[in-house]
């Protein structure tokens, strides 16, 4: 038993994910993408508020630099 790298086998692969994606509903849809993209868009938010919690702090410092 070996490992199938031939077109046909790729072209398989890809008629079944496309037959599985499109068997979703868009509720099962919804959360594929979360589980897929979900830590990816909590790391962003918190990236963001990061860096505007520190241009926040920035800008009331009670120091001026110059």
């Amino acid at each position: 038993m070996g490992w199938r790298t031939d077109q046909a086998y790729e072209d398989e692969q890809r008629r079944e994910y496309r037959d599985w994606k499109a068997s979703l509903s868009w509720k099962d849809y919804g959360r594929w993408l979360w589980r897929r993209w979900g830590a990816f868009l909590a790391g962003v938010a918190t990236t963001g508020a990061v860096i505007a919690l520190a241009a926040l702090l920035l800008k009331l410092a009670p120091f001026s630099i110059g």
